[in-house]
C-alpha cells in the first residue's frame, strides 16, 4: 500500500512537470508568433526593453493567454517558421517522461529491497 503511494506521488510530479513545460512552451511559441506575424513588441518599438524581468514575464504570459484563440496559427507558425521550440521543449517533454521510467524503476527497486528487509527480519 505504501508503494501505490509513493507511485502516485511520482505521477502526479511528473504530470505537472509535463505541463509545465508545455506551458512554457506554449507561451515561447505564442511570443514568437506574435513578434513574428503581428508585429507584437515587448518594451520600446525601437531599441532595448526597459520592462523589468518581473513585468517582461508578464508580457509574455498575458501573451500566452491572449494567442489561445489563435491556437491553430500559432501552432503552424511553430512548425513552419520556428521549429527550433518544437524540438527544444519536444526534448524537455521526453526528458520529463525519461526521468518518470526512471524514478519508476528506482521506486520499484526500493520497494522490492525493503521487501527483502522486512521478510528477513521475520
Amino acid at each position: 500500500m505504501a508503494s501505490s503511494g509513493g507511485n502516485m506521488s511520482l505521477r502526479w510530479m511528473i504530470c505537472v512537470l509535463m505541463l509545465a513545460i508545455a506551458g512554457v512552451g506554449w507561451a515561447v511559441a505564442a511570443s514568437d508568433y506574435a513578434v513574428a506575424e503581428e508585429d507584437f513588441a515587448f518594451g520600446k518599438e525601437n531599441g532595448p526593453t526597459s520592462l523589468s524581468p518581473r513585468r517582461m514575464r508578464g508580457r509574455i504570459f498575458g501573451n500566452a493567454i491572449d494567442q489561445i484563440p489563435n491556437a491553430g496559427l500559432v501552432i503552424s507558425h511553430a512548425f513552419s517558421k520556428a521549429r527550433w521550440i518544437v524540438y527544444v521543449f519536444g526534448g524537455l517533454e521526453l526528458g520529463a517522461v525519461c526521468f518518470g521510467f526512471i524514478g519508476w524503476r528506482l521506486q520499484r527497486s526500493f520497494d522490492a529491497e525493503a521487501d527483502h528487509r522486512h521478510k528477513r527480519k521475520r
